[in-house]
């Protein structure tokens, strides 16, 4: 595939797609391993917002009950759940299909039966009923944007182009992630000698061959000479900055660009 770019990467502007309309409300996955579901459903959100220029907020719990492709609470991958809305003809909206306080595992302890939560099951009669009356967003597929550190221009070029993207990476260094730029450079002050809210220890460079988590990128920027990713994330808005994460961007950092899918709209 050839990417044609009618201005050079390095005059693009610092774009935020949260300032241009293409970015919905920070969200909250809670006691459910579906972070794959989230980074899916508001990558192929943005594609429909740009397409159609109406931003909706699509159905996470379609996702972590119906696409059985993928884990459920146990974790899947985007560009899986992509190919599963453009199979099944495409993906409804949290209103008709919201996501539910899933609880899975023994995160909040045993159900009086003694049983514990697991993946929700598929409201077939619903998908069927919301597929046949097309009240959904549909897509034509996927592509692969980024799959190692060479991309990480590319990354910038195609995020300009085509909006959010929907990235899997590394997560060391998020629990505890306040605000500021994360990343292994980036752990001391040069000022006051502190360690920075964010960082990830020089000891454990966040292997950018170990993604266990899955967000949605949503632009980029300098602050004080240092280049960033803005990340969106699915731990609700009281996490990090706002529900954001600052990354360093130019080496990879957490792999940041090892992985990166992308949904491709539906042609008429």
């Amino acid at each position: 595939m050839t990417w044609c770019l009618l201005v050079p990467i390095s005059i693009l502007p610092f774009p935020d797609w949260r300032e241009l309309g293409a970015v919905g409300p920070v969200l909250n996955q809670k006691y459910c391993g579906s972070c794959w579901t989230f980074s899916t459903a508001q990558d192929l959100s943005g594609v429909h917002y740009l397409a159609t220029g109406n931003l909706l907020e699509l159905s996470e719990q379609q996702l972590v009950a119906c696409n059985t492709a993928n884990y459920g609470c146990d974790g899947g991958y985007p560009f899986i759940a992509m190919q599963y809305v453009e199979q099944i003809g495409g993906m409804l909206t949290d209103e008709s299909y919201p996501y539910k306080g899933i609880c899975a595992w023994d995160a909040c302890g045993e159900f009086p039966d003694g049983e514990v939560a697991g993946t929700p099951t598929c409201d077939t009669a619903l998908l069927t009923e919301e597929l046949e009356a097309k009240n959904v967003a549909a897509v034509g597929g996927y592509q692969m944007v980024a799959m190692g550190a060479e991309y990480e221009a590319l990354t910038a070029a195609v995020l300009v182009k085509n909006g959010p993207l929907s990235v899997a990476f590394n997560a060391e260094g998020m629990d505890y992630y306040v605000h500021g730029i994360a990343g292994p450079t980036q752990c001391v002050n040069a000022e006051t000698g502190y360690i920075e809210a964010g960082c990830i220890s020089e000891y454990d460079k966040c292997n950018p061959d170990y993604l266990d988590h899955a967000v949605l990128l949503v632009g980029y920027g300098t602050q004080d000479g240092v280049d960033y990713w803005v990340l969106k994330n699915s731990w609700a808005e009281e996490w990090g900055d706002g529900g954001y994460y600052r990354l360093l961007k130019g080496s990879n950092a957490c792999g940041v660009v090892s992985f990166i899918s992308h949904a491709v709209v539906k042609e008429a």
